[in-house]
């Protein structure tokens, strides 16, 4: 019978330790997704800036703002532009 509780705590302790360390994973796919559309967003933008007369000079700082805000950071610097 304790063979059946160290497995099963065995279990729980596993089950416990994978929550913890996919919270911060959830949290870098969400980073790199919001970069991602961020990034794509920024060189459309500037791609149609002839049509629109809207066009974002890349720099590190827009490009953060744009990566971390994802498409609210490209409205944000649409507006500012």
């Amino acid at each position: 019978m304790s063979e059946i509780m160290y497995f099963v705590v065995g279990i729980l302790a596993i089950v416990l330790i994978g929550k913890i360390l996919m919270f911060p994973l959830k949290l870098i796919w969400k980073l790199v997704v919001n970069g991602v559309i961020g990034c794509v967003a920024l060189i459309i933008i500037n791609w149609l800036s002839p049509y629109t007369g809207i066009f974002i000079e890349i720099t590190p700082l827009r490009a953060v703002v744009a990566g971390l805000l994802g498409l609210p950071g490209i409205i944000i610097l649409s507006i500012l532009s």
